[in-house]
């Protein structure tokens, strides 16, 4: 339990069980969101996949901000959400997939994430950026310099594919 709040960190089958309430409509975006970000803000989660379930879940709530380029948390019902209740579930299929292939390998899984990080990396600020914060993640231990340039590479190649993912944009409450 953590000294702080008393809260246990949150487990696998929590977020799967709010994910799925949320699925069904058993319970409210916001419940699940406000759920989510209490743990997340609590810092106790020690899984890297149920840290994405319980941003996943904590950005159900989100909404565009008309006339701006940023987002808003709202509890508004019907308010315009980026994910339907079928996408929703879409994700959660994916998530589990994820989960899966850890559960397989997961310093294979850990080290694709890492790639991946770095190939985003590289779309959003350049290839020098990218090599200098994986030479970071080299240094930790996280990546070797062959995935680095596997993931600089993916970079290039989806380059070539595709526009780059797009950049976080800012977070506003409306509450």
């Amino acid at each position: 339990m953590s000294a702080s709040t008393g809260m246990e960190p949150p487990s696998r089958a929590q977020v799967r069980a709010w994910w799925q309430d949320v699925e069904t409509g058993r319970c409210m975006r916001w419940e699940a969101s406000d759920w989510a970000l209490a743990h997340l803000e609590d810092g106790q989660a020690d899984e890297e996949l149920v840290i994405q379930g319980l941003l996943y879940l904590q950005a159900l709530t989100l909404v565009p901000v008309p006339g701006r380029d940023q987002l808003a948390h709202s509890r508004v019902p019907g308010a315009p959400s980026f994910d339907s209740l079928a996408e929703v579930g879409v994700a959660l299929t994916k998530w589990e997939a994820q989960l899966r292939e850890y559960d397989a390998d997961p310093d294979a899984w850990m080290r694709g994430y890492f790639r991946r990080m770095i190939s985003d990396h590289a779309g959003w600020r350049g290839g020098d950026a990218a090599r200098r914060f994986a030479r970071k993640l080299v240094r930790a231990g996280h990546l070797t310099t062959e995935d680095v340039e596997q993931a600089l590479g993916e970079h290039r190649h989806r380059e070539e594919d595709e526009a780059p993912p797009p950049a976080p944009r800012s977070v506003v409450d409306l509450d």
